[in-house]
């Protein structure tokens, strides 16, 4: 069975915003994030995350990315429960 390739998988263009908003290879991701527990260890593709106090809080503000942001928690305890809370946030 063939998988069906990703929205604009073959586009130069699209390829170029994914890797510009995920900040693929470093720098600035596209999205503005706020961590307000825990701390930022880094971006490229996965936003990676230190837990602090036994978990991490990120704010990430309402962007048009082309694929789910990645969100990875080191240094969580064995038996937290994940929770990820989705919401209509601002516009700014």
């Amino acid at each position: 069975m063939l998988q069906k390739p990703w929205e604009g998988q073959n586009n130069s263009l699209w390829l170029k915003k994914f890797i510009a908003d995920f900040a693929v290879g470093g720098g600035q991701p596209g999205y503005t994030d706020e961590v307000t527990q825990g701390k930022l260890k880094e971006i490229n593709y996965v936003m990676s995350l230190d837990a602090e106090n036994g978990g991490a809080t990120v704010l990430v503000k309402r962007y048009n990315l082309p694929h789910n942001l990645l969100v990875q928690v080191n240094g969580i305890p064995p038996n937290a429960l994940p929770v990820a809370t989705i919401g209509t946030g601002s516009n700014s």
